[in-house]
């Protein structure tokens, strides 16, 4: 089902079963603040099956704690962040349920700012660079699988 959002007058809430549905807008269906209309726009919505879709499981055991956040990533084929999350505790496990198949990188850093993000380092201010540190070869996540990684 979809309707208009309430809350909000530029948005549209969609209802969606737990399968997957399709939905269509055909060109001239929805117009832009200017007027301006679109192609044809086809989007996927709902859930995917569990089965589909696989778990990764990393236990950091190295290196030791640093000064401010720590930040576990796993990146995609192209390199882009699919997933990041706050290290509390090194040694510790983290799990990251209903992660779509393929293949991954992981990658932690030391966010000693804590700005959320590594900085390479600031030659007039002698500044070093965050540490980055990234595991040697890839993460394969299979649907349907387990996968565990140690660190």
């Amino acid at each position: 089902a979809l309707r208009s959002d309430p809350d909000e007058v530029r948005s549209f809430l969609v209802e969606a079963p737990a399968a997957m549905e399709r939905l269509i807008l055909f060109p001239g269906a929805v117009k832009d603040i200017y007027g301006g209309t679109h192609d044809t726009l086809r989007v996927s919505l709902g859930r995917a099956d569990p089965a589909e879709l696989g778990l990764l499981r990393v236990e950091l055991r190295t290196p030791e704690r640093a000064e401010g956040l720590q930040w576990l990533e796993f990146l995609d084929r192209q390199g882009a962040v699919a997933q990041r999350l706050v290290v509390d505790t090194i040694p510790g496990t983290y799990t990251w349920p209903m992660t779509p198949p393929g293949i991954y990188e992981l990658r932690l850093f030391h966010d000693t700012n804590e700005n959320g993000r590594w900085d390479p380092g600031r030659l007039d201010d002698r500044q070093q660079p965050e540490v980055r540190l990234r595991l040697e070869g890839p993460v394969n996540v299979r649907p349907n699988w387990e996968v565990d990684v140690v660190w």
